[in-house]
Parts: structure tokens; C-alpha cells; sequence
């Protein structure tokens, strides 16, 4: 892997490809890179037609790489110091992109998580009862949960393809109030992490905590937010969620999302 210095030399690389039946996982826009080369996080690996893009994430340590290929007879081969993992979205009724998978098997990628797309608009909160009890859901505010939430994100959700939050994101989410929490006796004991993007808001983790697992405060939590977002006008609701998540599936339906055409799978790379 080398390093990408600047933009002018990610242009080259990028105008140099052949895109015709061009394979790739890409669809940044330029400011995206520019801060990945200012934060000397952007490296490449180039040969032929083909180049690897690989991000760095410094906290979780960790490559997440973004490929374009134009020759797949051609096997790569480099050195990296730590696993890479990529991603690839697909349309769920196409099946699994098998010509990706074939390339990427041969590159030593292995199939790790599947993700869905699911989807809900304008849902009657009316339609839904939830009998009064002790646990309170509301808008997060103090920083002082920061650390504990992202704790728990670490141990709750997978390393490589969770989207974890340092402390400083998990603040940076509580200052534009985009964190829901749930509290007994003024205890944190699950949370809903939101952002809203062109007039769509996405739920982008919820977890509750194991001791408080059984309770049904997964389905406060949504019901809360679902309720938060529609009194400020927002009506379409996304998520991904894994598809082997059974429980996860099960209450989002009670609410009535539905999966849309739209699936991603991970693949990883250990060194």
C-alpha cells in the first residue's frame, strides 16, 4: 500500500482506469477524499486497470477499502499490517453479486455480514399501545454519557462492519440532539443513535443493555423516536439491519417497516 499525498495524484489514479465494465464499491463524492488525504488516512494499490482504495480507521484498526475493477483475470497481491474489510451494496431480488465475490475470493476476501434496507412511511402512532411503566425514554443532553455509550457500541455491535463511534462522535451526536435514551431510576439503559439526511431520518444503532434485555424497551425506544421525528415533520423512516437478526426483523415489522430492494454484504480480509 502506498499513500495518497494529495488530490491531484488520486486523479490521476482514478483517470487512468478503463470504466468500461468496470466493477466497484464506490460512490464518494470529492469532498469525502479530501478529508481522507488531509488526514493521511487514503492509501491505494494499483496495477493494470485495477486499483484499491483503502481508508484507515485509526480507532478500530482497521482498512474498509473501496475497489475498482476492470480486469478480473488478474489477481492482486500486497502488503497491509492490518484486516481490510469492504462492502458491497446490491439489489436484493438480483441475487448475491456473484462476479464481485468470485474476484474478491480470489484476492483471499471472505463473506462476513449481510445487511437489508428497511423501509417506513408515515406510520399512524395511533395504531400502537405501550401500557405505562418505570423506564423513561428521552432526548440525551448531557455529555457525560459519551464514553459509556460508546462502550457499549464496542461491545455490542460487530467491530468490522458496526459503524462504532469514538466518544468524540457519540458527543457530536448528543449536541444535535440525535440520541435517544432510555433510563430507569436515572440509569442509562439502552440507547438510539438517529440522523436525518435529505428529508429521510435513519435509526444508525440501538442497543439495550443485557440486564434490561425482555423488557420490550426496544420497542419504547423506536416508538419515541418514531414519535420525536414525526412532531418535526420528518415521514420516511431507513435502517439497515442484519438478516440473520431475528429479533431485530420481528419488532421492526411490529412497527410496520418492510425490507426494500437494497442489500449490502461485507467481506473481510485478515492478516
Amino acid at each position: 500500500m502506498t499513500r495518497v499525498e494529495n488530490q491531484k495524484q488520486l486523479s490521476l489514479l482514478l483517470d487512468s482506469l478503463n470504466a468500461q465494465n468496470q466493477l466497484t464499491n464506490c460512490y464518494f463524492i470529492g469532498d469525502e477524499w479530501n478529508e481522507l488525504i488531509n488526514s493521511n488516512s487514503l492509501y491505494f494499490y494499483a496495477s493494470g486497470s485495477n486499483l484499491l482504495l483503502f481508508e484507515y480507521k485509526s480507532d478500530l484498526g482497521f482498512f474498509k477499502c473501496y475497489y475498482f475493477i476492470s480486469d478480473d483475470s488478474e489477481v492482486l497481491t500486497f502488503r497491509y499490517e492490518a484486516p481490510i474489510v469492504l462492502e458491497i451494496p446490491f439489489r436484493s431480488n438480483m441475487g448475491l453479486p456473484s462476479r464481485e465475490f468470485a474476484y474478491l475470493e480470489k484476492l483471499g476476501f471472505q463473506q462476513h455480514i449481510r445487511r437489508d434496507l428497511m423501509y417506513l412511511k408515515n406510520p399512524n402512532l395511533e395504531d400502537f399501545f405501550f401500557e405505562k411503566s418505570d423506564f423513561q425514554i428521552r432526548i440525551v443532553n448531557d455529555y457525560s454519557y459519551a464514553e459509556q455509550i460508546s462502550s457499549s457500541l464496542r461491545e455490542t455491535f460487530d467491530l468490522y462492519t458496526g459503524d462504532l463511534l469514538t466518544t468524540q462522535e457519540v458527543k457530536t451526536s448528543i449536541q444535535n440532539g440525535e440520541l435517544l435514551g432510555a433510563f430507569f431510576q436515572n440509569q442509562l439503559i439502552g440507547f438510539l443513535k438517529f440522523y436525518t439526511k435529505k428529508n429521510v431520518s435513519w435509526i444508525g444503532h440501538m442497543t439495550v443493555f443485557k440486564s434490561f434485555h425482555g423488557y420490550g424497551i426496544g420497542k419504547l425506544l423506536v416508538f419515541d423516536y418514531l414519535k420525536f421525528q414525526k412532531s418535526i415533520g420528518v415521514t420516511i423512516f431507513q435502517h439497515w439491519v442484519m438478516s440473520d437478526n431475528v429479533a431485530a426483523l420481528k419488532m421492526y415489522d411490529f412497527f410496520g417497516f418492510t425490507k426494500m430492494n437494497k442489500s449490502s454484504i461485507s467481506l473481510i480480509k485478515l492478516n
